[in-house]
């Protein structure tokens, strides 16, 4: 019986092992070069989005903050116009 994950597994130490066979120095270390350019910018580029979320975080919440702040300041000024005495002068009127 034939395993069928046995037939797909890529065995990279073996691809590694002929292809630098087959190059000559240069070429190692142009692949070398190349490889390390490619995580150094995969990791910045996983850096800068985490950054860019990060920012985006901040200014929603700076934004929710100066909203709350002013719906705040509303209802505060709204209470502080309103005539608080007018229900008990309404009930002693009534009596």
């Amino acid at each position: 019986m034939i395993d069928d994950s046995s037939i797909s597994q890529i065995k990279l130490d073996e691809i590694f092992k002929t292809m630098e066979a087959n190059m000559s120095g240069n070429q190692i270390t142009l692949i070398t070069g190349l490889l390390i350019l490619c995580v150094t910018g995969y990791f910045t580029y996983s850096n800068v989005l985490e950054y860019k979320q990060k920012a985006y975080e901040m200014d929603l919440t700076q934004t929710y903050i100066t909203r709350m702040a002013d719906t705040i300041d509303k209802a505060l000024n709204i209470i502080e116009h309103k005539d608080v005495q007018a229900p008990p002068r309404k009930l002693i009127d009534f009596m």
